[in-house]
């Protein structure tokens, strides 16, 4: 079994928290993404795991076995670096056959394996060749070679696609996902970019100051996110939010923008003792808001506001708007006829509609609320799910 489990798992560097009480598992044979922005502590989390770096406290299973204290060559895992890490005096053979070299393989056994694993990545033209003679995308693919000839039980990728160019980084992720699936094998993916962890990930941890902020299916977190960090940091572009105060009645509750108000239903808002006027935001994904003369029959909240700028990327067009005290991004079809200043009349669905403590960042609405759509659960721990809730940052 190559399941991991992390239990109250904290590192300190110093007086820096790189990673506070980690609480969750992985399942044999996921795709785990750990996404977040620099210095969050999903590189950190990865270490661990790795054994790079040592827990401050708790401690981190691989199946039914106590790691913590066991050195990277005890834990049967293999590392992919951003770097490559390449021995460039050696060929593209030798690369991949040093790990196996070192171990005291036999040789027709690292021939073998050497030439599979250069087969499956397209590498088998290249064998003779030094690092210096190749690409990136080509380099790229010897660091994941060196880690399949190890049939780990578990592959670590450490931003490994962020040195590649966009086009290489697309054909990349999908590689790297089908010999994933192929070789079913449990991965762990560091990145910060937000596309890479929604395309690639079974389940996505959400890093944010060393904290698992949501830990759950892609269709989750874009769905459902838990705070307006997570909110606004999945999903390109990303969504807005406009403050505004919210109102509790018997049959549901109101929130006033500047010159809207939207109502949302007591079976769509979790139990959160709102006060009068609290302060609240209302969060809109760009795809949710239509002009009004072409609006689906469903789009009954509408707001005014004028353009304040407009980027045709060919595809679509970005326009930020300025309305109800707020700026916001919007989207509409490539070179839409629409002018700087000009004023627009706006219509969204209730249901693609998001309200959030403007305090706490908390998701004030149940799963099924904003955006209707039925997901699975995720599967975080009890403790991590007590621990969120506590902080305000779970539904």
């Amino acid at each position: 079994m190559a399941s991991v489990r992390f239990e109250n798992v904290s590192k300190v560097f110093g007086g820096l928290v790189a990673a506070h009480n980690l609480n969750f598992e992985i399942n044999d044979g996921e795709f785990i993404v750990f996404v977040g922005p620099s210095g969050c502590g999903k590189t950190t989390t990865l270490r661990m795991l790795a054994g790079l770096e040592r827990p401050s406290y708790g401690r981190i299973c691989i199946g039914d076995r106590d790691v913590t204290l066991d050195s990277p060559g005890r834990r049967d895992i293999s590392m992919v670096f951003q770097s490559y890490a390449l021995f460039p005096h050696m060929t593209v053979y030798k690369n991949l056959a040093f790990g196996p070299d070192v171990r005291g393989m036999g040789k027709p056994e690292i021939d073998s394996r050497v030439r599979s694993v250069a087969e499956t990545l397209h590498l088998d033209k290249l064998l003779d060749r030094y690092p210096h003679e190749l690409s990136g995308g080509q380099r790229q693919r010897i660091a994941l070679g060196r880690t399949m000839i190890r049939q780990p039980k578990i592959f670590l990728l450490d931003e490994p696609l962020s040195n590649l160019d966009a086009a290489l980084r697309v054909s990349m992720r999908s590689g790297i996902i089908e010999l994933q699936k192929r070789l079913a094998v449990t991965a762990v993916y560091v990145t910060h970019d937000q596309v890479e962890a929604m395309t690639m990930g079974d389940r996505i941890a959400v890093f944010k100051d060393g904290i698992i902020l949501q830990f759950d299916t892609p269709q989750n977190i874009y769905q459902h996110p838990a705070n307006t960090f997570v909110a606004t940091f999945m999903g390109s572009p990303k969504m807005n939010l406009i403050p505004g105060t919210l109102d509790v009645r018997p049959s549901g509750a109101v929130a006033q923008l500047a010159d809207a108000s939207l109502f949302f239903a007591s079976d769509r808002l979790i139990d959160f003792g709102a006060q009068p006027n609290h302060e609240v935001e209302v969060g809109i994904r760009p795809q949710d808001i239509h002009w009004v003369k072409d609006a689906p029959s469903r789009c009954t909240h509408t707001l005014r506001g004028s353009i304040k700028a407009i980027e045709t990327t060919g595809p679509e067009t970005y326009v930020t708007i300025a309305a109800e005290g707020a700026e916001f991004g919007s989207r509409f079809p490539s070179f839409a006829g629409i002018a700087l200043g000009q004023s627009v009349e706006l219509a969204v669905d209730p249901n693609d509609v998001y309200l959030f403590d403007r305090k706490t960042g908390r998701n004030l609405l149940l799963k099924g609320g904003a955006g209707t759509r039925g997901v699975a659960s995720a599967q975080v721990t009890k403790t991590k799910q007590a621990e969120l809730k506590q902080g305000g940052l779970t539904q």
